[in-house]
């Protein structure tokens, strides 16, 4: 994956660091990093973690699909949910909201393969980046109901393990059931 990689002039090599601006296929990703590990998130399909790599022994715990990514953010094909999510999954630990599981529908409203979320381009703000903790905000708006999901990564230097914080805003005046 180094070849992605798109390192501003002031990158650190040491501590906790995030990387921004980086592509894989046409979507966008970040990575988080510090000593030890280093999670790739693919901030153009759904915040899909598709690296979480524990750097002391090139041990990578997030499976890959045997395509990996292929660079398109939503499904090819509307008409055939499963395919064309099965056909774009890279692997990795998505998030699946507002539907987990096969098609359904909702209220009139049609949901595809773990859809909506899991497709959909997020955008990402770096929250706090110094040598011992970075911590990044990827967020989406849904595009067939009014939520907002956020989620929240932060790393610390001298740890395995990332923190990550899950919210979903409903944004409507309809309760949640």
């Amino acid at each position: 994956m180094d070849d992605f990689f798109e390192k501003p002039a002031r990158a650190r090599n040491f501590g906790t660091r995030v990387t921004t601006r980086l592509r894989i296929g046409h979507l966008s990703a970040v990575v988080i990093e510090n000593e030890l590990v280093r999670m790739t998130v693919l901030a153009g399909r759904g915040a899909d973690v598709i690296e979480y790599l524990y750097k002391p022994k090139d041990l990578d715990f997030a499976w890959q699909t045997s395509t990996g990514v292929r660079g398109n953010a939503l499904p090819l094909d509307p008409k055939d949910d499963v395919d064309s999510f099965m056909n774009e999954y890279p692997g990795g630990w998505q998030t699946i909201f507002p539907n987990g599981g096969p098609p359904s529908q909702s209220e009139g409203v049609s949901f595809g393969q773990h859809a909506e979320v899991s497709v959909l381009p997020w955008d990402y703000e770096v929250l706090e980046d110094s040598a011992e903790r970075v911590s990044v905000k990827f967020y989406v708006l849904t595009k067939k109901l009014p939520f907002r999901v956020e989620k929240i990564f932060t790393l610390v230097t001298g740890s395995t393990k990332c923190e990550i914080l899950e919210r979903i805003t409903n944004l409507s005046k309809v309760a949640c059931t």
